[in-house]
């Protein structure tokens, strides 16, 4: 392994739900990979990184290229490995990633940072991929899930 994974949840809307936590996550990336920027935070997010020198993708084709979402992850899980991996190159990669801003060229990459709209842990196939593969060798920054939500409204404990 040659770079690291961080997983990051932008939470299930509204920017008061993206954690300080997780924006400090995506600022900290020497690449940054939106599973999709069709997200009611990911502009705010995309603002943040505006000056930002490391290079800023989104799966968003994907979405266009393929008709079954089991495909979609598993593309998008096989390339995230082979970028951290660096088996793939950031040229290679933006073959079917597209890049929102920043360059292609980097000194080193050390740390890329996955962004996923709500939870990283709740109902992500694309992250279920993602720890399979990387096993321990990822971290996952928790982030706020529309179950949160939805239980705090209707005023019940899970539990």
């Amino acid at each position: 392994l040659n770079g690291f994974l961080t997983i990051v949840g932008m939470g299930p809307g509204a920017d008061s739900y993206l954690t300080l936590g997780a924006m400090a996550e995506i600022a900290s990336g020497d690449l940054v990979v939106f599973r999709t920027t069709n997200h009611p935070s990911a502009a705010s997010v995309l603002d943040s990184l505006a000056q930002s020198a490391s290079p800023v993708f989104s799966f968003d084709l994907l979405y266009d290229r393929f008709d079954d979402f089991d495909t979609i992850y598993e593309t998008m899980a096989k390339l995230i490995e082979g970028l951290v991996r660096q088996r793939v190159s950031i040229e290679d990669f933006a073959q079917s990633a597209t890049l929102i801003h920043g360059k292609l060229e980097l000194d080193e990459l050390n740390k890329v940072v996955f962004v996923v709209p709500g939870s990283p842990n709740v109902a992500e196939a694309s992250v279920r991929h993602l720890c399979e593969i990387f096993k321990d060798s990822i971290q996952v920054e928790a982030g706020v899930s529309f179950l949160d939500i939805a239980f705090s409204r209707l005023n019940r404990d899970p539990f």
